[in-house]
């Protein structure tokens, strides 16, 4: 995930200086074309965020598994009495 962040970061930029020099050399800019990129690349970046949010939230919830042995384990065998 962490090189797709930066490849979007990259976008985002490269994208931005190609449009500047578009409006410099043409005098206006396709905003629709300007708003969908963006909008793709936010859109790209919640996703990931949500992903890597869940996929703490079920390591963390795997990890109180593990600490907290079941009520229903056997005794041991070894007791005295």
């Amino acid at each position: 995930m962490n090189r797709i962040v930066i490849a979007d970061i990259l976008a985002a930029l490269i994208f931005t200086v190609v449009m500047i020099v578009v409006f410099v050399k043409t005098g206006s800019e396709p905003s629709t074309l300007i708003t969908n990129v963006f909008q793709f690349l936010s859109v790209e970046g919640g996703v990931m965020g949500l992903i890597k949010v869940s996929k703490t939230i079920l390591k963390s919830k795997e990890n109180k598994k593990q600490d907290n042995p079941s009520t229903l384990t056997p005794p041991d065998d070894e007791t005295e009495e």
